[in-house]
């Protein structure tokens, strides 16, 4: 399962969609952090991806926060960051994400970025950050 973390409801179905089109596992979509949190003792994603932008919490706290479950420690996460942000993407890496987009970005991009993650072997793993040319 693919864990979505994204408040716009507008950019969540476009992702949804995308996911779904190129033949991505299950995709669950979450509005905040307080939803996220409410997943924790639940099933583990194979990858979480996160928007920078949630309404509840701090987003580089809730990178900490997932590391810190024991359960979902190793779940690799993609972080969807905005360029106005406070938190370099290199703080986002350095709190335990696998990679960071900066937004906006192409779904086609994301969805390579995602198989990356489910298949290390796949061409590319060693992309940590990935802007739109």
């Amino acid at each position: 399962m693919i864990l979505l973390v994204e408040d716009e409801a507008r950019l969540a179905r476009i992702i949804l969609s995308k996911l779904e089109r190129e033949g991505l596992p299950d995709v669950e979509w979450v509005r905040d952090a307080a939803a996220l949190r409410a997943k924790f003792g639940g099933e583990r994603p194979q990858v979480l991806v996160m928007h920078t932008s949630l309404p509840d919490a701090e987003p580089l706290g809730v990178v900490e926060e997932i590391r810190a479950q024991p359960a979902w420690s190793e779940a690799p996460i993609l972080i969807l960051r905005d360029g106005f942000e406070t938190q370099s993407a290199e703080a986002f890496l350095e709190a335990g994400a696998q990679q960071v987009i900066q937004k906006p970005f192409q779904p086609s991009a994301l969805a390579r970025a995602i198989r990356r993650l489910l298949d290390p072997t796949e061409n590319g793993a060693d992309a940590r950050l990935e802007r739109r040319g």
